[in-house]
């Protein structure tokens, strides 16, 4: 087990890398950062196992991949395989996750880097521009830009002070 006492700062190789010169084909560019995107994490605190490879990050964890940020107080990263791969990430107390202005709030998430979605568990929210989203449990699938939402008691709540279909138009 290695511990890390000072400024933890790490860089999870996520996947393979397209050759250097060689450009990888895509229609469109993805909405987030490409899941062979390194994600840099760090903290006050680091705590390694080497024998389970899972890597906790305590104090003040920023983890950013992409146009992606998660901060939290703590946050576990899943590492698999001989190369060490991510697998996933377990963020909790007071998270945070900025994306491309969005922001969204719980007590727990969980990233996983082959589904690339977000669990949101915990008094979760989803606020952007002018509209708030709530529920008992959300999922964002990072890229189809799309949130799923499981209501408490069946109940989901949005205030959308601005939704582009409600727009008058102009002359009536």
């Amino acid at each position: 087990m290695i511990i890390g006492l000072a400024t933890a700062a790490f860089a999870a190789t996520l996947g393979p890398k397209t050759a250097p010169g060689k450009s990888s084909k895509r229609r469109k560019p993805p909405l987030v950062a490409p899941k062979d995107e390194p994600i840099h994490i760090a903290s006050k605190r680091l705590i390694y196992n080497n024998e389970t490879q899972i890597a906790r990050f305590i104090g003040k964890v920023i983890a950013t991949q992409g146009d992606m940020t998660i901060r939290s107080e703590v946050l576990d990263a899943y590492y698999k395989g001989k190369d060490g791969r991510l697998e996933r990430i377990i963020a909790w107390r007071n998270v945070v996750i900025d994306k491309s202005g969005t922001l969204a709030r719980s007590e727990r998430a969980i990233f996983d880097n082959d589904k690339r979605t977000v669990v949101l568990l915990g008094n979760p929210r989803v606020i952007r521009k002018d509209s708030v989203l709530t529920g008992k449990r959300m999922t964002l699938y990072l890229d189809r830009d799309v949130v799923m939402v499981e209501g408490a008691q069946g109940r989901i709540s949005v205030q959308a002070n601005k939704l582009p279909w409600l727009k008058k138009k102009k002359g009536k």
